[in-house]
C-alpha cells in the first residue's frame, strides 16, 4: 500500500485469498485500493465521528446505536437498511460512488457517521494529527467471543468447505487475518483513549450488553446528544434482536457495496457464547500469556495495564492492578470471578500467597469439615477439591459446584487474590476467610523449585536463583509483591477477627494439634474434630505417595502435575539454597515491610 510493494502475504482461512502486511498488521488483498484511497484521500471533518472496530466485535451493535442515537429527525433509517449499509466502512468501500457520494454530499454542521476497521496506527494521518479533529468511538470484545463470531462468520461467507474451529484457533492466535493481531490493535485504541479521552471513547461490549441503558448514555453524551437522548428508543431501534427481524436484513439481501449477506452480521451476540465451541484446551492457549498486548477483558474497568517480565520470559506476561502482578491467562477468570461470585454467608473462602501452604491447608479444612467420613482426598488432589477461583470461576466443573451445592453445607473455595482485590461482596457477605503466611525466605525457595518444575518453555531454561530473588523483592511476580499481600490479609484479620482468621505456617508444622482445633473451631465444625485423622489424612507425606498425586494433573491447569505440589514442606529449607547475602537481603526488606505492623516469623 502506498508503493510498500512487495509486503510480507499469507494466505487466510484455507483459501486462495492473500492477505498482506503493512507495519504489523494484516489487511485483504481485495481491499487494499480502497485502504490507500482512504488513508490518502480522506478529508476529516471536525463534526465527523469514526467508529472503530476489530472484526466480529460489535461493530453492527455499534453502528446502530450511533446512527440512532445522532437521529434528530425520526427517520429510523435501519427500518429499510442495513447498519453497514447506512454507516460504511471506509477502508473497503471508500472508492464506491455512493460512499464518496456521501462523504461530499453531506451537508456541513452534521456530522458524518463513518465506521473504519483500520488499527489505530494506521488511520489516515489527517485523522490522527487533528488535536480537535473527529471523534473516535471503539468497541472491544472478549477475545473468545470474537474468535468464535469470526469463525462462524467467515464459515457463512467464504466460499470454501467449513474451516476447521482449530485451525481458526490457530489463526487467531498467529494474529494474521484482517485487521489482526487482535491484541495489538485493542490495545493501539486504548492507549489513544487515554491520551485523548476527548476525543476517543472506548468501549467494551460486555459493558453494552450488562448495561445497556448506562452505556448508551455514556455514548450519547460523547457525542453532544445527551439532552435529547430517547434512552428506551434507541435501544428498541438497534436491538439485534430487533433488527435480525427486518425484512432488508433475513435471506439473500445484500446492499449495494456490501460483500456479505445482510442475515449473516445477527446470529447470537451472546456474551461468553465461546463456551459452546471452545475446548478447555483452546480457551487457555499461551498465546496470551506471550502476547505484547493484552487481553481486551483484563479486570474491572477493563483498563489495560503496566507490563513485565517474569521468570525468564521474553516478553511482558504479567500485569499490574492497583498495586499487585496478575499473570494474563488468569485475567478473565479474575475479571469474572469478581464480577459474577455470589458468596454464601456460610461459604469459607482460603487465601494465600503463592508457595505458603496452600495444598497443605486445602487438605486440613477439607478433612475437618468431612463430617461423613468420605476421605475425599484419597483419590482426588487437594487444588481440585478447593478450586482457586481467580484461576478456575469459568469452567464448568466449579460453576457447577458453586450453583449446585446444597444450601447450609459450607462451600470450601480457595483464592490467591490480594485482600485489596477480593470481591466487593465477599467483605459485606459474612462468609470466613483463613489465610496462610509464610516466612518470605522459605516462600521464596519454595516458589523457585515449584515455578522451574512447571514452568519449561521460556528460553533460557531454569531460573537462577540470584534471579528469583530479584524477581521477589521487586514484587513482580503473580499475585506480588508477597509483603503488601500478607500485611493487607493480616491487617483484616485484627480488622475483623471473627470472619478473618490469620494462620502461619510455621505454627501448623510446630503445634499442628493446636492448630488444627483452632481451624476447627474457627470454621464451626459442628461436631467434635478427630484431631489425629485430620492430620494423618492430610499429612504431605501421606498425599505425595496417592496414586492420584503421582501421577495426575490439574484439572483447571493440565499443563501441571499434581506431584510438584509435595516437596518437603520443611521450615527453614531455605537454609539449604540462600547465600549468606541472599538471606540478609530478604531479612532486610522484611524489618522495613513490616515495621509497626506487629507481625513476624519464624526462620527455623
Amino acid at each position: 500500500m502506498e508503493k510498500q510493494q512487495p509486503l510480507p502475504t499469507e494466505s487466510f482461512w484455507g483459501t486462495h485469498h492473500e492477505v498482506c502486511q503493512i507495519e504489523g498488521f494484516w489487511y485483504m488483498a481485495g481491499f487494499m485500493e480502497a485502504t490507500a484511497a482512504f488513508r490518502s484521500e480522506f478529508e476529516p471533518r471536525k463534526d465527523d465521528i469514526l467508529l472503530t472496530s476489530f472484526t466480529k466485535t460489535g461493530s453492527t451493535w455499534l453502528k446502530a446505536l450511533c446512527y440512532n442515537i445522532l437521529d434528530e429527525e425520526e427517520n429510523d433509517i435501519l427500518a429499510k437498511e442495513n447498519p453497514h449499509g447506512v454507516v460504511p466502512t471506509l477502508d473497503i468501500t471508500f472508492l464506491q460512488d455512493r460512499v464518496q457520494h456521501m462523504l461530499l454530499n453531506s451537508p456541513p454542521g452534521r456530522g458524518r457517521l463513518l465506521h473504519t476497521h483500520l488499527p489505530c496506527s494506521y488511520l489516515p494521518e489527517k485523522v490522527r494529527s487533528s488535536p480537535r479533529g473527529c471523534k473516535l468511538v471503539y468497541v472491544a470484545r472478549n477475545p473468545k467471543d470474537t474468535l468464535v463470531s469470526l469463525w462462524h462468520f467467515l464459515n457463512k461467507n467464504v466460499e470454501v468447505d467449513q474451516f476447521p474451529l482449530e485451525s481458526a484457533v490457530e489463526t487467531f492466535c498467529s494474529g494474521v487475518m484482517p485487521f489482526g493481531p487482535f491484541f495489538e490493535h485493542v490495545a493501539g485504541y486504548w492507549e489513544e483513549s487515554k491520551k485523548r479521552p476527548n476525543g476517543v471513547l472506548f468501549l467494551r461490549y460486555e459493558d453494552l450488553c450488562r448495561n445497556p441503558e448506562e452505556q448508551v448514555r455514556k455514548l450519547a453524551s460523547f457525542l453532544g446528544r445527551e439532552k435529547w437522548i430517547d434512552v428506551e428508543k434507541v435501544l428498541w431501534r438497534s436491538s439485534l434482536n430487533r433488527l435480525k427481524e427486518l425484512e432488508v436484513n433475513t435471506g439473500e439481501v445484500v446492499n449495494e457495496g456490501q460483500h456479505f449477506r445482510n442475515s449473516t452480521y445477527f446470529r447470537t451476540g451472546a456474551v461468553g457464547d465461546w463456551k459452546n465451541y471452545l475446548t478447555s484446551d483452546m480457551a487457555r492457549r499461551e498465546y496470551i500469556i506471550d502476547s505484547p498486548a493484552i487481553s481486551n477483558t483484563p479486570m474491572d474497568n477493563h483498563q489495560l495495564l503496566p507490563t513485565e517480565s517474569f521468570w525468564g520470559s521474553h516478553t511482558k506476561n504479567v500485569f499490574q492492578v492497583e498495586g499487585f502482578w496478575y499473570l494474563a491467562q488468569h485475567m478473565e477468570s479474575i475479571a469474572a470471578f469478581r464480577s459474577e461470585f455470589e458468596p454464601r454467608n456460610d461459604d469459607i473462602l482460603l487465601t494465600s500467597f503463592i508457595k505458603t501452604g496452600t495444598t497443605w491447608l486445602k487438605a486440613l479444612c477439607s478433612n475437618i469439615l468431612d463430617e461423613e467420613d468420605n476421605d475425599v482426598l484419597a483419590k482426588e488432589n487437594p487444588h481440585d477439591v478447593v478450586p482457586a477461583l481467580e484461576i478456575a470461576f469459568l469452567l464448568d466443573q466449579v460453576q457447577h459446584l458453586l450453583l449446585n451445592s446444597p444450601p447450609g453445607r459450607s462451600r470450601l473455595l480457595h483464592t490467591h487474590l490480594p485482600c485489596s482485590y477480593l470481591p466487593e461482596k465477599v467483605r459485606s457477605s459474612g462468609c470466613k476467610l483463613v489465610y496462610v503466611a509464610r516466612n518470605p525466605k522459605d516462600t521464596l525457595v519454595s516458589m523457585w523449585h515449584f515455578l522451574n518444575k512447571m514452568v519449561k518453555a521460556y528460553p533460557g531454561g531454569p531460573l537462577s536463583l540470584e534471579r528469583a530473588v530479584e524477581a521477589f523483592c521487586s514484587g513482580v511476580m503473580p499475585w506480588g509483591p508477597y509483603y503488601e499481600h500478607v500485611v493487607g490479609y493480616w491487617e483484616e484479620s485484627k480488622e475483623r477477627p471473627n470472619e478473618v482468621l490469620f494462620l502461619k505456617y510455621e505454627d501448623l508444622c510446630k503445634n499442628p494439634e493446636e492448630q488444627v482445633r483452632k481451624l476447627a473451631l474457627f470454621l464451626g465444625r459442628k461436631t467434635s474434630v478427630d484431631v489425629e485423622k485430620v492430620l494423618w489424612r492430610s499429612s504431605l507425606n501421606r498425599l505425595k505417595e496417592l496414586e492420584v498425586n503421582k501421577n495426575g494433573v490439574r484439572t483447571d491447569a493440565p499443563h501441571i502435575p499434581n506431584s510438584i505440589y509435595f516437596r518437603t514442606g520443611t521450615v527453614g529449607d531455605w537454609k539449604n539454597y540462600l547465600t549468606s547475602d541472599m538471606a540478609q537481603r530478604i531479612d532486610q526488606l522484611t524489618r522495613v515491610k513490616l515495621q509497626g505492623t506487629g507481625l513476624s516469623f519464624d526462620d527455623e
